[in-house]
């Protein structure tokens, strides 16, 4: 890629590995970093910019000679045990919603040639074979703010301002140095794994370094406009231990907690909640009533017009995890 190139949420799991890359590749990097955030190794060769996506003023300046704009910036899941309701959303939607749109605006202005989005599979909500022109029904708060947040980017960067606009909408990016994979891989490790339901129902997947292969893809060939599933496959939570144990050379016990009970007690400690104005993030399936039924959904995505422009998973699952985990 030539020219400047922003990145913002740089310092996060899939924005460092992206802007490794794009240092490998000889790339003139700027990232936009939160003004108290520590500065990763990965990110060492980089411009720094300070700033966050509600401050349109900080963006301007962070924006200013830029070629090319990826936004990897979003709020997965914000911190705290219980919260109010009505304040997490406030949270998820100033981020995912606003934030986008005031990234997308400043670059546009800025007369970046590309804006290039990432969204997130959870704006389409589950399913088998989704295609991107398939009906979104998010499930969750998060899966809400991120289809809002495709919507406010377009009008951010809208057709005719000479900023191409790409989105990207990942499936589950798995990586030894994702805050929730590595939830995961930690209870592979420790030798008790449990498992929704019966631990069969699958999820889409991508691994890190494809994800990366698939976003500098898209930067290049990705049409204005455009939408874009990224998944190297469906998996099952249960295939998904057992190929993560054997990169790790574990034998760990699958529990499997049954469906019916568990999905009780959700929509049980969500009701409770709701009646009190509250949320709990910190919660896996208590978070709020969508994440359980995430949890237990199918999910599978048609990726042929990523491949169409010639994207291909670097590696398949389980060679994507035993380079992760440390074992060929």
């Amino acid at each position: 890629m030539k020219g400047k190139i922003l990145v913002t949420g740089a310092s996060g799991f899939i924005g460092r590995r992206l802007v490794s890359r794009l240092l490998k590749d000889g790339a003139d990097v700027r990232c936009l970093l939160r003004p108290a955030s520590p500065v990763p190794a990965e990110l060492q060769g980089s411009e720094i910019a300070r700033g966050c996506l509600l401050d349109p003023a900080a963006l301007e300046r962070a924006c200013a000679g830029i070629s090319a704009a990826l936004h990897c910036a979003a709020l997965v899941r914000p911190r705290g045990l219980l919260v109010r309701s009505s304040a997490l959303e406030r949270e998820y939607f100033s981020v995912n919603r606003d934030g986008a749109f005031n990234a997308a605006r400043a670059a546009a202005a800025a007369g970046a040639g590309l804006f290039l989005h990432l969204s997130s599979i959870a704006a389409q909500g589950p399913g088998l074979s989704l295609r991107e022109s398939d009906p979104c029904r998010p499930l969750t708060l998060y899966g809400r703010s991120k289809l809002a947040s495709e919507e406010a980017v377009r009008r951010g960067a809208p057709a005719g301002s000479g900023c191409r606009l790409v989105i990207a909408r990942p499936a589950m990016i798995y990586g030894k140095d994702s805050p929730s994979w590595g939830r995961f891989f930690s209870a592979v490790r420790a030798g008790l794994v449990p498992l929704p339901g019966r631990g069969r129902n699958t999820i889409s997947v991508c691994w890190v370094e494809s994800l990366v292969d698939a976003l500098l893809l898209l930067a290049e060939k990705g049409e204005d406009r455009g939408v874009y599933a990224v998944s190297e496959g469906p998996r099952s939570w249960e295939e998904m231990a057992r190929l993560s144990a054997a990169a790790l050379g574990t034998a760990p016990r699958l529990v499997r907690v049954p469906e019916r009970p568990l999905g009780l007690l959700s929509a049980a400690a969500a009701a409770a909640l709701r009646a009190a104005g509250l949320a709990a993030p910190g919660f896996n399936y208590l978070a709020e009533p969508g994440s359980f039924r995430e949890a237990v959904s199918r999910w599978g995505h048609d990726v042929s017009r990523l491949a169409a422009l010639g994207w291909r998973p670097r590696l398949d699952t389980r060679e994507a995890l035993a380079a992760e985990l440390g074992s060929r």
